[in-house]
């Protein structure tokens, strides 16, 4: 194996104009790769493949023919009042209605009232059928579209699409048309929510990655003194990110909300190697030895090292593979490639620069000051304080929930989030889930009308959903202003029939929307008080416990998919640490060739995931699709630190030094860049606080918790283990 370092560092001084001239080239189709790449902004990518409720949805969107919505909240000068105010509003349905892939457009002004028993249509109306509109306007009940809030006059416009239609180019084309005819405007629902998505992960990718870099330079400039020294360090996952990018333009592959993180995680996670190859060449020149000489020798020593850091973080990443979701999947596959890709631009690039670029040395008494304190805490110190690190963060673990959902995904400075609370304060509905009923016989009979309007009031006055819109309603409303009545919903059975039969006349109106009679299921609008998966199975709970009667009630929506990724998630999350425990104790059994030292290794990750989950049970931060992603890179990167102690303990141990010298000279090795590579990722996915999703937030919150205890534990509590609890023992 000596030889074969040296031969390696012989290949690279013989080759470098060679090496050197690939290098660019590689570079160059890399970043023409990432001028082809594509942004996906669909939340569907959240969804396991086989989820259930995904596909009830997919049934009912389907058998309406309608998909999403969008909801356009317009702030108007006054109310309208006049022809030329109702043919403007109407006039702007119209234009939303001639977007390709539109069903239809619910606006502040009906496409048609009933006059007589008749429909008329609303567009271009005289002064007569003005105060016919405003009347009817007047007695829509749920169904009206013109909010009066804190003396604010508001139009409500809701856009839904086909089945099957691009939903993110009609919210985007329905939202010009509202920009091109109103100052102040505020948007919402799933579309809107996707297409604004799209933004997001321009900006992040634009500014994250930057940022993290810009962090990184600075942290390891603090451990390494030198600028220099801590660019070439960061050089090689700077270039495993730009290949990644690279990778993914020219296999077609598209960034998400998810894919985004590949190459910040690349960066800041690929610049481990890089780091330790740096601190420990310097070590080296700093003993006087040459650059060629210092190059071997460090590759003689962290090398395998090296490798094996790279193929525990991998490995950390592919066991949340057995969660199912594509934007998991995505990420691991596309993350994995990144830290490969890290790894080996650290094989190849350092060495060319090491022959090349003088580097400064580190000063031993900058080192031995690294050492002081973590030799105060060896020996009896380290294992009272683990022990109160579980005591406190076990009660914690028992807290955490699970409770992602559409909403939460965005911060609360967010437009979108802005946009959400301000619609639902004023209109009393912003992301809507539908209940669907499946009947026998007449769909307008007494008891089945009765049943539906009584659930729709229930569910309010529950105090669980803030509005509900059925067909009935629209029914009620046409009544009044047919027949003349106060009453709500007619009781007559001749009346209703008349009723529906005029707004059957009504192509694209309410009964198309909720009512396939053919297929005897209707359904109704509700908007829950808020998306957490308490207010939802409350919701369903009591929409379940009123079926009966000959009609079964059901609820469908986005929403209630992504809840059923949330109850996954925990079984799931179980799993891939399972996963990921066996894939990291079978790497260093094979690689240590020691059962006790492949257990030992373990043991610091171990007591980190319970101290992060112990954390996320107190701060209430939520497992999520995102966040059980840090459980396995825990694992997987926390164990890198255990790798370089380890591996070098069994260095000196092989020349000859006793188990105390060992663990010292292996602690005077890693000490500094392992504490310079805890501080910079938790440092360096720091940059995700810029990020507008609070997904990254928390992703950046519990790197910092991660990183520190596994460092630290790694630092005090093994050479604690492995001297037998000795602090003495060890050299000062």
């Amino acid at each position: 194996m000596k030889d074969f370092y040296d031969k390696l560092v012989q290949g690279f001084e013989k080759n470098q104009k060679k090496l050197f001239v690939l290098l660019v080239l590689i570079n160059i189709a890399a970043l023409v790769g990432v001028f082809r790449i594509h942004i996906n902004t669909d939340f569907l990518q959240f969804i396991p493949s086989d989820s259930h409720r995904f596909s009830e949805y997919q049934e009912m969107t389907a058998d309406f023919e309608t998909s999403e919505q969008t909801m356009f909240l317009v702030q108007l000068e006054r109310p309208p009042e006049t022809a030329e105010e109702i043919a403007y509003l109407r006039r702007i349905q119209d234009l939303m209605k001639q977007i390709p892939g539109v069903s239809a457009v619910m606006g502040p002004v009906p496409e048609k009232i009933p006059v007589g028993f008749r429909l008329v249509d609303t567009a271009n109306p005289d002064e007569k059928r003005t105060s016919l509109i405003l009347k009817f306007i007047e007695n829509l009940g749920e169904l009206k579209n013109i909010y009066q809030h804190e003396g604010k006059i508001y139009a409500l416009f809701t856009v839904m699409g086909e089945s099957g239609s691009d939903s993110f180019a009609i919210a985007r084309r329905a939202e010009e048309i509202i920009r091109e005819h109103f100052t102040r405007y505020y948007a919402t629902g799933d579309i809107y929510l996707e297409s604004k998505i799209f933004s997001y992960i321009l900006r992040i990718i634009l500014i994250l990655p930057p940022a993290a870099i810009i962090i990184l330079l600075n942290v390891f400039r603090s451990r390494l003194r030198s600028f220099k020294a801590s660019f070439f360090s960061l050089l090689p996952a700077g270039l495993g990110a730009l290949w990644t990018l690279g990778l993914m333009g020219w296999s077609g592959r598209e960034l998400s909300v998810m894919t985004v993180l590949a190459p910040i995680f690349t960066i800041v996670m690929g610049s481990a190697d890089g780091l330790h190859f740096v601190s420990h060449f310097l070590d080296h020149i700093a003993e006087g030895r040459t650059r060629k000489d210092a190059l071997t020798i460090t590759l003689k020593r962290v090398g395998v090292p090296m490798i094996l850091t790279t193929v525990t973080t991998i490995g950390g990443f592919m066991a949340s593979l057995t969660i199912s979701s594509t934007a998991m999947r995505q990420l691991v596959v596309f993350a994995s490639i990144g830290v490969t890709f890290a790894g080996v631009a650290t094989w190849y690039v350092l060495p060319l620069i090491g022959l090349r670029v003088s580097l400064p040395s580190v000063s031993k008494k900058d080192k031995s000051k690294e050492l002081s304190i973590f030799r105060s805490l060896i020996g009896k110190k380290s294992i009272v304080i683990t022990l109160v690190l579980v005591t406190a963060f076990i009660w914690g673990v028992f807290l955490v929930k699970t409770d992602f959902n559409m909403t939460s995904l965005y911060k609360p400075w967010t437009e979108v989030r802005k946009n959400l609370e301000t619609v639902q304060r004023i209109t009393g509905g912003g992301i809507p889930v539908f209940v669907v009923y499946r009947f026998s016989g007449d769909p307008y009979a007494p008891s089945l009308i009765n049943n539906v309007l009584s659930l729709e009031k229930s569910l309010v006055k529950e105090g669980i959903v803030t509005r509900a819109v059925s067909v009935y309603d629209a029914v009620g409303s046409f009544y009044k202003v047919v027949f003349g009545s106060s009453e709500g919903y007619p009781e007559n059975a001749a009346r209703v029939r008349l009723i529906t039969k005029l707004l059957g006349g009504w192509k694209e109106g309410p009964l198309s929307q909720f009512l396939l009679t053919e297929k005897n299921t209707g359904r109704f609008i509700i908007f829950p008080r808020d998306l957490a998966s308490d207010t939802l199975k409350k919701i369903e709970r009591f929409v379940v416990e009123n079926s009966g009667n000959g009609v079964n009630f059901s609820v469908v929506g986005i929403p209630y998919a992504i809840q059923e990724m949330n109850d996954r998630i925990v079984p799931e999350q179980l799993r891939s640490l399972a996963v990921a425990f066996a894939l990291m104790f079978l790497i260093m059994w094979i690689t240590q060739r020691a059962l006790n030292l492949a257990l030992l290794s373990l043991l610091p990750v171990g007591i980190t995931l319970v101290v992060m989950f112990g954390f996320m049970g107190y701060a209430r931060v939520s497992l999520s699709i995102v966040t059980s992603t840090m459980a396995n890179i825990t694992i997987g990167v926390g164990i890198d630190y255990a790798i370089h102690f380890i591996s070098l303990y069994r260095f000196f141990r092989k020349e000859g030094k006793k188990p105390q010298d060992a663990a010292d000279e292996a602690l005077n090795y890693v000490a500094k860049p392992v504490t310079a590579n805890a501080f910079g990722l938790a440092a360096g996915l720091s940059a995700l606080f810029l990020s507008p999703l609070m997904i990254h937030n928390y992703v950046a919150l519990l790197m910092w918790v991660t990183m520190l205890s596994s460092s630290f534990l790694t630092l005090v509590l093994l050479p604690s283990i492995l001297t037998g609890f000795g602090s003495q023992k060890m050299k000062g």
